[in-house]
């Protein structure tokens, strides 16, 4: 949370990237992991929230274009 606020303060572009996702299986886990991001981080509402995984390659093209 604290680099969040320094990225706030200084008004710099942010992405919020949740990696090992390959260990959250169900789509119910996935939804209540994003939900509990963005409650704790609920001053960075407008960053967008980027899950990866190495170990399956998830996500990780569409991170980068």
């Amino acid at each position: 949370m604290r680099i969040a606020g320094y990225v706030m303060d200084r008004a710099r572009a942010l992405v919020v990237v949740l990696s090992k996702w390959d260990l959250v299986a169900l789509p119910t886990q996935q939804k209540k992991a994003e939900r509990l991001v963005f409650e704790k981080l609920n001053f960075i509402d407008f960053a967008p929230l980027v899950t990866v995984s190495a170990l399956k390659g998830a996500e990780w093209m569409g991170f980068f274009v």
